[in-house]
């Protein structure tokens, strides 16, 4: 078997007598939970720092984001309170004062937590 040749988002992959093609592009519903896992990785970091109880629900979490990212939570909300354990989410029209900033796939977001 050769190595894989990528062009573009094919990658082609030769052997002997077989030529395999697979299309790696994502769908828009693919790219948006990929993003939300991303935000849920994030608040679980936020999570640890002040050592909360893994049990501990939440009462707010407080999101202020745009573009794709903004989609994603829109989109996946459930999915995002249930995997940090939070009773409620807030995706903010403003950015917000406090909390911590990241860059996921090159849109910042700002979250805040309040146990």
């Amino acid at each position: 078997m050769e190595k894989p040749d990528w062009e573009g988002d094919l990658v082609r992959i030769k052997t002997e007598n077989t030529l395999i093609i697979v299309d790696m592009s994502l769908d828009r519903e693919t790219l948006l939970e990929g993003l939300a896992r991303e935000i849920i990785c994030r608040i679980q970091v936020l999570r640890k720092e002040p050592d909360l109880p893994v049990s501990l629900v939440a009462e707010k979490l407080l999101l202020y984001t745009e573009g794709d990212l903004r989609e994603a939570v829109e989109k996946h909300r459930e999915l995002i309170m249930n995997e940090v354990c939070v009773k409620r989410l807030e995706l903010q029209e403003k950015p917000l004062s406090t909390g911590k900033e990241w860059d996921i796939e090159g849109y910042k977001i700002k979250i805040h937590l309040i146990p």
